[in-house]
């Protein structure tokens, strides 16, 4: 029953942690990824919630700060 249990909760939690990784104006990129001039960046709120949420897990804030913290959201 506790393989069970432990199973559910850790495919809800990969669910969960699923980040935004594409808008209509381009990819989402990480802290350390050039940004495009032309484009208007911000940070995503949902994918920086779910690094703090998951901040236990460290596998998925390593993975939301790297890929997805920052999308583009309009163009200059």
């Amino acid at each position: 029953m506790k393989k069970i249990v432990t199973l559910a909760l850790l495919i809800m939690m990969l669910a969960l942690s699923a980040c935004t990784e594409r808008t209509q104006y381009g990819e989402c990129i990480g802290v350390t990824d050039e940004k495009n001039p032309e484009l208007v960046y911000k940070v995503n709120t949902q994918n920086a919630m779910l690094g703090v949420l998951f901040f236990e897990t460290l596998i998925v804030p390593i993975v939301v700060i790297n890929d997805c913290l920052y999308c583009p959201v309009r163009k200059k």
